[in-house]
């Protein structure tokens, strides 16, 4: 499939809308006319879409893809994943056309041989990133393999980015690659996908490894997104945390906690409902040295005690309360 490149003459209204300064919250109408307009520069291959502004803009560019270029294949970066990599999206592609190229060498002379793939079989192919100043993204090698992808002939590149400072990551050579034409899209929709997914530590900064991973805003976006069964069930195992002062907490003990409080029936249940937090890295499944399963919390203890208890959660059971106060 061949994108239509389109006469000069036609391009004099899009160019009106480049490095739009007007901060005001775009509306319904607004993001019609403006797609329309992205719709005119992709299809003159010069140009590569760069949005910024005030708010999450996950859903309207996702919305954007699936409906203008729900035609051509489609690689999405999620740069606010600290998984988020150039190699990852060389990778995807590679096996999504089933090149043949090698993945050797540095990360760069690994695009390269991509770009020229994609250059030889003349393949459209349509990069969406999400936050391409994310912190996974941020150094110089990503951006470059970025550029480089974003300038051959057949890739069309839509990107946005929230970092005030964003625009220092690119010099003269890598805004010649990118060909960005750049638009203000303020939504001022909650950050709700990036803060579950981000590395800012705005509480227990100096914390090592996954703990610093979470603040009380992201566990608030994530505690949203859950059941209220999920929920209980996460208090159950802190009260459970908090008891034994350990982190670590056998699964079939948990399980029986929350069955007598009738919130799970099975043990696949009470797994399944588990997944969320896995997924958030709040805490972890192991294997114990006698082979029985663990449920690990792998996140800031103290944190998770400070939202549960802003969440009217009491991470101290009746009994215990009780206990305290006949030894008083």
């Amino acid at each position: 499939m061949v994108i239509k490149h389109l006469p000069p003459q036609e391009m004099e209204e899009p160019r009106a809308h480049f490095c739009d300064e007007n901060p005001a919250q775009l509306h319904e109408d607004d993001f019609e006319e403006l797609f329309r307009c992205w719709d005119l520069l992709l299809a003159t291959g010069k140009f590569n879409i760069l949005v910024n502004g005030l708010g999450s803009k996950v859903e309207e560019l996702n919305s954007f893809v699936d409906i203008r270029l729900k035609d051509y294949p489609l690689v999405t970066v999620n740069g606010f994943m600290r998984s988020a990599s150039a190699r990852q999206v060389l990778d995807n592609i590679k096996e999504g056309f089933k090149m043949k190229c090698s993945s050797g060498g540095s990360t760069l002379e690994y695009a390269k041989r991509v770009a020229e793939e994609l250059k030889t079989r003349k393949q459209d192919l349509v990069v969406l990133v999400h936050n391409i100043d994310g912190a996974a993204l941020r150094d110089s090698t990503q951006q470059r393999v970025l550029a480089l992808l974003a300038s051959c002939e057949t890739v069309r590149m839509i990107a946005s980015v929230d970092h005030v400072n964003a625009p220092i990551m690119w010099d003269d050579s890598l805004l010649s690659q990118f060909k960005w034409a750049s638009f203000n899209m303020t939504t001022r929709k909650p950050y709700v996908e990036e803060l579950m997914h981000s590395d800012v530590r705005l509480l227990d900064g100096d914390t090592p490894g996954d703990e610093g991973a979470h603040t009380l805003a992201s566990m608030n976006a994530m505690w949203a997104s859950l059941t209220q069964n999920a929920q209980n069930i996460f208090c159950y195992l802190m009260r459970l945390v908090c008891k034994k002062d350990e982190k670590a907490v056998p699964m079939i003990e948990l399980f029986e906690a929350a069955r007598e409080d009738f919130l799970v029936s099975s043990m696949p249940v009470l797994k399944q409902q588990l997944v969320e937090f896995v997924d958030h890295n709040i805490i972890t499944r192991k294997t114990n040295n006698q082979g029985d399963e663990d449920v690990v919390v792998t996140a800031n203890i103290a944190l998770l005690k400070q939202f549960l208890e802003s969440k009217g959660c009491k991470l101290s059971s009746s009994d215990d309360e009780e206990s305290d106060e006949d030894d008083a």
